[in-house]
């Protein structure tokens, strides 16, 4: 009686022990998707990021005046010709 009681035991903790293994595994599985989505998007953020300073330069100053738009650039305040 008490080796059928071990035996038992012993089979639900080696059930318990392969519930854990798979539940590790598709964790493991669902991480390392996750971090390759993170590093996707952040290589595309990079790339937005790089191109908006290519565009600093470049930017406009914009007034607005009741009914009319004003757009101010650098040049104005430098007195730069533009070229």
């Amino acid at each position: 009686m008490l080796l059928n009681e071990f035996l038992r035991e012993h089979r639900e903790v080696q059930e318990l022990q392969a519930a854990v293994a798979q539940q590790q595994k598709s964790f493991q599985s669902r991480l390392e998707a996750r971090g390759k989505e993170i590093a996707l998007r952040t290589s595309g953020l990079r790339k937005i990021d790089a191109q908006f300073e290519l565009r600093k330069p470049e930017q406009q100053l914009a007034f607005k005046n009741h009914r009319k738009r004003f757009v101010v650039t650098r040049e104005f305040f430098t007195g730069e010709q533009p070229c």
